[in-house]
């Protein structure tokens, strides 16, 4: 629209207020065919008409009818989702004092397992406690004369007599598909009838380790379940740092550390004692696994290990 036409706009506008004004002036009659209120409204209605900015208020007022539905409609749904926030809240909340509980249930429940599975091993062990393994006896022995091997073995430990008698309830080789390492003989299992003599045997190894015999080095051993040995495996890193500090070690029943540096000893039982047991050596501190608490994945690659060395034996046999 143009400056001009604006302006002739604006002058009907005040033409129309002028005229209106002065006919409510006049006092015009009541009784008249047109009154104040009828011309008045006339005149308003020409003027919206003939105004430019009368469409734009239309448009303005109808958006802002439109905005407020809109946002009703905003409102309520944001009231909405506080609801179901406040809901989810409360059921997270819910959730994770649950879980908690769970946790500490879970916990417990484990600790229970562990102390009947370690029950378990101590009493498999205590089975086994008068038992006795010997590494390096060659297969050229026959069975028949493993006793006399085995006796003649413990006395040179003892320092006693050839002729001195020991005796043995049982007298064996492992099962041939146990063979430790492919070409090497099997380790024979004895059964010392006395478990004082079988202290004093492994006493008697303890100080002397490994021994000549018959032009073979022959290791005496504890025999222990699977497990324990998985345990006791896990603890080579502790072992080699002690010896790496000159101190000795020897194995405590079932599953402890005796380890003894200048006429001193610390006895070595749960893995919360290694601090201790590195300020009793002066040693650096090395990473342990923890031999109590181990995984079943531990545990099956053990056992997979044994199926496969079982397997090679058995097919060297069948050659």
């Amino acid at each position: 629209m143009s400056v001009e036409a604006g302006a002739a706009s604006q002058r009907a506008m005040r033409a129309a207020q002028r005229q209106l004004a002065a006919m409510e002036e006049s006092a015009i009659p009541a009784t008249s065919s047109r009154s104040a209120g009828n011309i008045r409204t006339e005149l308003t209605e020409a003027v919206e008409v003939s105004s430019p900015i009368t469409p734009w208020t239309r448009a303005i007022t109808e958006t802002q009818a439109a905005v407020k539905e809109e946002m009703s409609e905003v409102g309520a749904k944001l009231e909405l989702m506080d609801k179901r926030l406040c809901s989810c809240e409360s059921l997270q909340s819910s959730a994770d004092a649950r879980i908690d509980l769970l946790e500490r249930k879970l916990k417990s429940q484990h600790q229970k397992l562990l102390i009947l599975q370690l029950q378990a091993e101590d009493s498999e062990n205590r089975s086994r406690r008068n038992n006795v393994r010997i590494k390096g006896i060659s297969e050229t022995i026959k069975t028949p004369d493993l006793r006399k091997t085995a006796i003649d073995i413990f006395n040179k430990y003892l320092e006693n007599p050839s002729d001195t008698h020991i005796e043995l309830d049982r007298v064996h080789r492992s099962p041939a598909g146990l063979i430790p390492e492919q070409g090497s003989p099997r380790d024979v299992l004895c059964r010392v009838h006395f478990y004082k003599v079988k202290e004093d045997i492994m006493r008697a190894v303890w100080q002397k380790g490994a021994l000549e015999f018959a032009g073979q080095e022959v290791q005496v051993f504890p025999d222990l379940s699977w497990q324990m040995k998985i345990r006791r495996r896990l603890m080579r890193p502790l072992l080699d740092q002690i010896r790496a500090n000159g101190a000795t070690y020897r194995w405590g029943y079932p599953l402890s550390l005796i380890i003894k540096k200048d006429e001193r000893a610390f006895i070595l039982s749960v893995p919360e004692q290694l601090p201790d047991l590195f300020k009793f050596l002066g040693s650096e501190v090395v990473e342990v696994p923890d031999w109590v608490d181990i995984s079943i994945e531990t545990m099956g690659g053990y056992n997979q290990q044994k199926k496969r060395q079982r397997r090679r034996n058995w097919e060297k046999e069948a050659e």
